[in-house]
């Protein structure tokens, strides 16, 4: 048989290449090394390799557009940080710069954030498996000072258990946010949904913006501009709040 790695030929039913210690999968001894450059590779005809997920770098903002895919036990995941440059449409994603009411609607959700004495601007994006993230923004002279982000993670049909399992897995996803000093997280579960807020204050603050940049939440290493936050929210599908 030959590694399912190097390529390399090695004794039959061996569980570890003595060439390069990688760990042997059941693969086909008569199937022929598929020749890459001057390096042989065996491909494995009877187990289908796992495609790979392209890494996404950090937004330009605070990277919280959580997408918890949370509908099995056992299998809860918090998505990547969203790449701040525009890609093609993602065909999970519902709402299209549409109408910031609409991603509410039959969802039982009356969102709602005050901030006084601040400008505010307010995004929503509800993704196909029903969670909904929301950003409320206060700024001043396009100096973001707060934003409180929200997300709702749908829950109904799930028993105790799976309700206690979902909420104890996510509260491990966001150890690392709570640890920081200027962002505060809360998690509430209902009978629809487990809401996790998390606020963040001061922001125009050098200690603050700071402390988010070392921890890669940002990419910038000064104040954040709410006329560039817009622009990504938009380019990311959120569709933005419309003052009455």
């Amino acid at each position: 048989m030959y590694c399912s790695n190097c390529g390399k030929q090695i004794p039959d039913n061996t569980k570890f290449c003595n060439h390069c210690g990688a760990q042997q999968t059941a693969v086909n001894n008569d199937a022929e090394p598929k020749v890459n450059g001057n390096q042989q590779t065996v491909v494995d005809v009877s187990v289908q390799q796992p495609k790979k997920v392209p890494k996404k770098k950090a937004n330009i903002f605070i990277v919280l557009a959580v997408v918890l895919c949370a509908f099995l036990i056992g299998k809860f995941v918090i998505a990547p940080r969203i790449d701040p440059t525009p890609e093609p449409s993602n065909p999970s994603i519902v709402t299209d710069n549409g109408d910031y009411e609409a991603v509410f609607e039959g969802t039982y959700i009356v969102h709602f954030q005050s901030m006084f004495n601040l400008d505010t601007a307010s995004f929503a994006l509800k993704q196909a498996d029903g969670i909904i993230s929301c950003e409320d923004y206060g700024y001043e002279d396009d100096i973001v000072k707060q934003l409180v982000e929200t997300v709702y993670i749908p829950v109904s049909g799930y028993d105790d258990a799976q309700k206690a399992e979902l909420e104890r897995t996510t509260r491990a996803e966001f150890a690392d946010i709570e640890a920081l000093s200027c962002v505060s997280v809360t998690y509430k579960m209902s009978v629809n949904y487990l809401t996790v807020t998390c606020t963040y204050s001061d922001l125009d603050k050098e200690e603050n913006y700071t402390e988010l940049y070392n921890a890669g939440m940002l990419n910038t290493k000064t104040f954040i501009s709410m006329s560039e936050t817009e622009k990504d929210r938009l380019n990311e599908g959120f569709a933005k709040k419309q003052e009455d």
